[in-house]
C-alpha cells in the first residue's frame, strides 16, 4: 500500500477531517510529481500550515478588542488542522515504515 492508500485508510475511519486528507494527498502527488529530488513530503505540509508572518500577524491580532474573539477561533482552527494533518502524516509514515519491514524482513 502507499501513502496515499494510508492517507485514505486514515480519513475512511475518520481519523482526519477532508481539508487534511486533501493536504496529504497533495503533498504526495508533489512528491511522484517531482522526480529529480528526494521525496519530502513534510517541507509541502509544513508549508500548507505554517507560514510565520502569518502566525505572528493573527497572534497580534488576538489583542484587538473589537476581533479578538473572531481571531481566537481562527487561531483554534489553524492549529487544530495542523494537529490533524500532522498526526494524520505520522500515523501513515509509521504504518509505511512498518510495512516496509514486514517485506524486507
Amino acid at each position: 500500500m502507499s501513502l496515499k492508500g494510508f492517507y485514505y485508510e486514515l480519513f475512511k475511519k475518520n481519523q482526519c477531517s477532508g481539508d487534511a486528507f486533501s493536504n496529504l494527498i497533495e503533498s504526495a502527488n508533489w512528491d511522484l510529481d517531482n522526480d529529480h529530488s528526494p521525496m519530502d513530503s513534510w517541507t509541502v505540509i509544513s508549508n500548507s500550515f505554517y507560514k510565520p508572518r502569518y502566525v505572528k500577524a493573527i497572534m497580534e491580532l488576538q489583542n484587538v478588542t473589537c476581533i479578538g474573539n473572531l481571531v481566537k477561533h481562527i487561531v483554534f482552527t489553524h492549529v487544530s488542522h495542523a494537529y490533524d494533518v500532522t498526526s494524520c502524516f505520522v500515523e501513515a509514515q509509521r504504518n509505511a515504515e512498518n510495512l516496509a519491514k514486514k517485506v524486507l524482513f
